[in-house]
């Protein structure tokens, strides 16, 4: 809740902000920032109270890879997707990953309650 938070709130202005640097500062500035948030993680961890990652200690291996495997292969494959909907026209890009993202808001919301 907190990650989702600090992104809501800084991400426009930090991108706004960096966009006067040039690329390669503006990458090192990135890694600063993921370095921090990093350490931002572990401290979480170390603190407990509440702070450290919503997943038993050890499920959270298997639900970092679920993460990493979703989010990879979304990646891979979505400018080719795109790229293909968007030559067929706007209406259908759009209606397209509206549909999706419906599916997807159903699959979530369909999904049982994990087990504590």
């Amino acid at each position: 809740m907190t990650n989702t938070v600090l992104v809501v709130a800084f991400q426009v202005p930090v991108t706004v902000w960096m966009s006067r640097f040039p690329r390669r500062k503006a990458l090192a500035i990135s890694g600063i920032v993921l370095t921090v948030s990093y350490l931002g993680f572990l401290a979480g961890v170390e603190l407990g109270h509440g702070w450290a990652a919503p997943a038993p200690e050890h499920a959270l291996g298997r639900a970092l890879a679920r993460l990493q495997l979703s989010t990879g292969f979304g990646l891979a494959v979505s400018s080719a997707v795109i790229t293909a909907l968007a030559a067929r026209g706007a209406a259908t890009l759009w209606v397209c990953l509206a549909a999706a993202t419906l599916l997807a808001a159903a699959a979530v919301d369909a999904r049982p309650a994990p087990h504590a």
